[in-house]
Order: C-alpha cells, then sequence, then structure tokens
C-alpha cells in the first residue's frame, strides 16, 4: 500500500525497510550419521532394508524409488529412469551395489520393490485383498508406520525419510536434487548427479 501510494504522489510514510523486513529462517538439512545407519538397519523390517538402503544409495525422491518399474531399469547402461515431480522422466546412473539391489528383488510385478504380507487383509477400495506370506508392491504411504518405529526405536529424531535424499547428495558430493534458494529469487538450482563438481573428482 505505501509504494502503491507513493507511486501515485499521495502522501506516503517512509519505512526504514532493513529493519523492518524479516530475516529468511536457515534452511535445516538432516544428514544420519555412520552410527545412526548402523542403528536404523539394525531396526528396520526386512521388509524395508532394500528399499530404504537403494534410496540412501540414489538419493532419489521416496515416490519415485517406489514406483521404479522393471522396464526402467536399463541394466546394459546401468540407469534407471523415474517419473520426477510434474511427471517428467528423468534418468539416473545405477552404481554397483543399487543393481545388485535391484537384481536382488523377485519380479512378480510391473514395481521394483515389493514386500511380504506379514498378514491376510481384505480388499479395500485403495488396494486388493492380501494374502499372509505373499508379496505385494509398496503403496507410498502405507509402510509410514513403520519407518518411524524404526526411527524410534534406533534413537534417531527429527530425521524424515525425504532426509535419506540429502544424506545421499552429502556423502556422493553430487546432488540430483532441486535445492531452494530464497524466495525472493523465485528459482532453483540443480546439479547433476555424477558431473563432478569444483575441486572434486
Amino acid at each position: 500500500m505505501i509504494n502503491w501510494n507513493a507511486a501515485r504522489g499521495f502522501e506516503a510514510a517512509e519505512l526504514a525497510w532493513k529493519e523492518v523486513r524479516l530475516k529468511e529462517s536457515a534452511v535445516v538439512t538432516r544428514v544420519l550419521s555412520p552410527r545412526e545407519e548402523v542403528r536404523l538397519f539394525a531396526n528396520l523390517p526386512e521388509n524395508l532394508k532394500a528399499l530404504v538402503e537403494f534410496t540412501l544409495l540414489s538419493g532419489q525422491r521416496k515416490s519415485e524409488v517406489v514406483m521404479l518399474r522393471w522396464k526402467d531399469v536399463d541394466r546394459d547402461n546401468a540407469r534407471a529412469t523415474i517419473w520426477a515431480k510434474g511427471q517428467k522422466p528423468h534418468s539416473f546412473p545405477l552404481t554397483p551395489r543399487t543393481l545388485a539391489i535391484i537384481d536382488a528383488q523377485p519380479e512378480l510385478c510391473s514395481q521394483v520393490f515389493t514386500y511380504v504380507a506379514e498378514r491376510s487383509a481384505p480388499a479395500r477400495t485403495d488396494r486388493p485383498k492380501r494374502v499372509k506370506g505373499q508379496r505385494y508392491p509398496f503403496s507410498r504411504q502405507g509402510w509410514d508406520r513403520k519407518w518411524r518405529r524404526a526411527l524410534a526405536a534406533a534413537g534417531i529424531k527429527d530425521y524424515r525419510f525425504h532426509d535419506n535424499r540429502h544424506t545421499a547428495a552429502t556423502r556422493t558430493g553430487r546432488i540430483e536434487m532441486s535445492t531452494a534458494l530464497p524466495r525472493r529469487q523465485g528459482s532453483l538450482v540443480r546439479i547433476q548427479l555424477g558431473a563432478p563438481l569444483p575441486n572434486k573428482i
């Protein structure tokens, strides 16, 4: 309103903007320490270990890893394609270890990562009937409770599944994620995974 009045020649109060402008909060990045990782995997259910390890190594988003399909895995070129935000295809490299994780998964449906049902359950509107002992593809959110229980049992606080992405970026020295810059710039910065950063090979 002050700027609007001033632009039209009306009397407007003068403000010391440096004094009244709110400071931007610092971005806090949570990274899993090596000791925390040992405790986490000691408490993770077997069904989740491959999924979590793959995410820690690849740095991809939870939904992208969960929905990774067999047809999108290119073993010959050691790459995988996922559908990033905005439903845009994105290809990322697969290391020998991430390839080994994929190869260890039974190819039972279109999705790579599946879990063994611990108990039978009737069909619901959002999923078919479950039979104990059989494998089913992961949903995007249905296993969050077990993830949180493992964190609590391992004594790990203030750590989200998305922080596996931050951990991967920190450990490799490379980023395959969009990092928000200050809001006033209204832009995103992207550094490609696998591309050497300055002073790094």
